[in-house]
């Protein structure tokens, strides 16, 4: 087969086609890329907010790292909470 002959045989519809059809490929193959690292970026946030309720969670939800309930008294003892 002769390659040369067949390339000059080649109208203008066939290129255009031809054309078209390598760059949807890459328009494709882009997005897929930009798909796949925008779903890596939300899952690396989504992990750092989870991370960051269990660090809080495991401090007591106090912005200082104390306990929320440490002006209380226990439940065994009597009378009014002191202050």
């Amino acid at each position: 087969m002769d390659v040369v002959g067949a390339i000059r045989s080649l109208n203008l519809f066939d290129v255009l086609v031809v054309f078209f059809v390598c760059v949807f490929f890459l328009a494709g193959f882009v997005q897929g890329t930009l798909r796949r690292l925008i779903g890596l970026a939300i899952l690396v946030v989504a992990i750092l907010f989870a991370s960051t309720f269990v660090i809080r969670w495991a401090r007591g939800w106090g912005s200082t790292g104390r306990n929320i309930r440490r002006n209380t008294r226990p439940c065994w003892r009597s009378g009014p909470a002191s202050s």
